[in-house]
């Protein structure tokens, strides 16, 4: 008797655990009609790392995409999260001592045609918008500072909806075509807050 009820209560719990999370995807996956570019796209991996973020992975016609989703974030935290992007960028862009002596150069440094492109900042009544574009190597690594090693154009950006306390962190990978730039200018700016 004691097998069956407690096969019972597993059961109940699973199913509730899978409506739960069922629901929360259902909601969760609206996220992308925010960004044109990134529509009907096939999503390959979810995964709720905290109960008020969720990431998403998936590929686009022209390469790849990674999306964070917070919610219950005010705006104000978006000035703290992009200073972090940043930091990050100016880490692996500023030039480098070598630590051994070098005939041809002391100090690693990317080329001004490697080094990221801020995008203009959107605010637009409830929307706050900020991006770079960057490039990366064939294992998606940012920081590709020649062309050998430069194989996607990225575009990292960050969008706060005030109102409904929700930033989006967004990463898009796009082969380096003539038309790349283009692609992912496109993407930034097809956002709004629905």
């Amino acid at each position: 008797m004691k097998k069956w009820i407690t096969l019972g209560v597993v059961l109940v719990a699973t199913a509730i655990a899978l409506m739960q999370f069922h629901k929360h995807f259902s909601r969760s996956s609206s996220v992308f009609l925010n960004w044109q570019g990134l529509r009907n796209q096939k999503i390959q991996n979810l995964s709720q790392i905290e109960a008020d973020e969720v990431h998403f992975e998936g590929e686009t016609d022209d390469g790849i995409f990674v999306l964070v989703y917070r919610q219950n974030l005010s705006s104000d935290k978006f000035e703290n999260l992009w200073k972090g992007v940043e930091f990050k960028l100016n880490t692996v862009y500023q030039d480098h001592q070598l630590p051994y002596a070098n005939r041809v150069a002391s100090v690693v440094q990317c080329p001004s045609e490697f080094q990221p492109v801020s995008l203009p900042k959107l605010e637009v009544g409830n929307l706050l918008l900020k991006g770079v574009t960057l490039f990366a190597d064939e294992r998606m690594v940012i920081g590709a500072c020649d062309l050998s090693r430069a194989r996607f154009r990225v575009l990292t950006a960050l969008a706060a909806c005030k109102d409904q306390n929700r930033i989006y962190e967004l990463k898009v990978f796009v082969a380096i075509s003539e038309e790349a730039s283009s692609k992912l200018a496109s993407i930034y700016d097809s956002f709004s807050c629905y």
